[in-house]
């Protein structure tokens, strides 16, 4: 059975990584059942990144099971505090992690976070130390920290598809289907099918940049036309990168991702650089002061609306060194928001892991925005 898949005896924590329609939510809800009917007055707590979520998920799925296998009973499920007590005097208590704060002190016998990857890992640790056993679901759209806790001992794994599911609908089968034949010759559907089809971890369909490749080197032949530095200093690192170019290829490689740096300090990674310079246009001072110790004029600070920007860097054919790990880490997170309440896409980006991916902005419109200029004139 799935249920039994999803955890195994004599660990603490189990994570259950899959695919669409992969049953992973009703397995873990038949486990919690079924430890609430055996167990006396254990206290079990079913975690969810908001209250529409909540609702239409897990408090769905689980009034489902109970009154397909008549166990529902209404006047046990007090839909006020969402709390539903079993004979046993067992309780389950659906709760939001936006109340996490009012936890302190609290102590679960179980507790399940469904889709785990929504919630913070400040939440996650919460709950864990809160929670004597927990599971955990999520389909894989990136790797994040839970993938950290598989060494551990005291952690089980399972990962579960659509094939798993024998109720899975066949509409739905069909349509992943369709989709891994289109990810024959389409990035997106193939990285689509991977997460959502085979259950494995990829780039998210959330990341604002999904088709960047990874090389191992700039190409010798490569020629460098510029570079973009996104300022920072106490809360965040300055991240610097270099643009290369061939073949109608841009190479990305980083050259600094450190929180702390002067003037002098962001001069010192250029300076060997003849190519023109695009900085972050809100720090107009840093961009004079290394004009001046550079006693360059093609050091430039710039400003572009993020989402035409963005759109104009994804027309691109781009590829990063490998070694430009913090590059790829952002790369890897950054992400378009989800709506809170319906969990949609929105066109907003997130303002973390953005850092090098501005430097990058920066450099690769600024180049479009003096090429576009009768003035100036590009050799590449």
């Amino acid at each position: 059975m799935i249920s039994r898949r999803a955890g195994k005896p004599g660990k603490r924590i189990h994570i259950v990584q899959g695919g669409m329609r992969a049953g992973k939510t009703f397995a873990i809800l038949l486990l919690i059942i079924d430890y609430a009917l055996k167990n006396k007055n254990k206290r079990i707590a079913i975690f969810s990144h908001s209250y529409p979520h909540l609702k239409r998920g897990a408090v769905k799925d689980f009034v489902y099971i109970m009154q397909e296998t008549s166990r529902y009973n209404e006047a046990a499920f007090n839909k006020s505090s969402l709390i539903y007590t079993f004979e046993t005097g067992s309780t389950v208590e659906f709760i939001t992690t936006d109340r996490i704060e009012s936890l302190y002190g609290t102590q679960f016998d179980l507790a399940f976070i469904n889709e785990v990857n929504f919630v913070s890992q400040e939440v996650f640790n919460r709950v864990m130390i809160t929670s004597a056993v927990l599971f955990v679901d999520f389909n894989p759209v990136r790797r994040f920290y839970v993938h950290d806790m598989l060494p551990r001992d005291d952690v089980t794994f399972c990962k579960l598809t659509y094939k798993d599911n024998a109720l899975c609908p066949s509409h739905v089968v069909r349509e992943l289907e369709r989709i891994k034949k289109l990810g024959e010759t389409n990035t997106y559907w193939r990285n689509y099918y991977r997460v959502y089809g085979e259950g494995e971890i990829g780039q998210s369909i959330d990341n604002v940049y999904v088709d960047w490749k990874v090389v191992d080197v700039v190409p010798f032949e490569a020629i460098d036309i510029a570079i973009g530095i996104d300022f920072g200093f106490t809360n965040d690192p300055t991240a610097i990168v270099a643009i290369y170019y061939q073949d109608n290829t841009y190479y990305i490689n980083e050259l600094c991702y450190k929180q702390g740096l002067l003037a002098k300090d962001i001069a010192n990674y250029i300076k060997h650089y003849n190519c023109k310079v695009f900085c972050d246009g809100a720090e107009p001072r840093m961009v004079e002061e290394l004009k001046r110790l550079l006693q360059r004029s093609n050091i430039y600070g710039v400003k572009y609306k993020i989402n035409e920007s963005i759109d104009y860097v994804k027309s691109l054919n781009i590829k990063v060194t490998k070694a430009s790990i913090n590059t790829l880490n952002e790369l890897a997170n950054y992400t378009y928001i989800r709506d809170k309440h319906t969990n949609e896409l929105t066109n907003d980006v997130v303002e973390t892991n953005n850092h090098a991916m501005d430097a990058v902005r920066y450099a690769l419109c600024g180049l479009k925005e003096m090429k576009d200029r009768s003035r100036y004139v590009e050799t590449f």
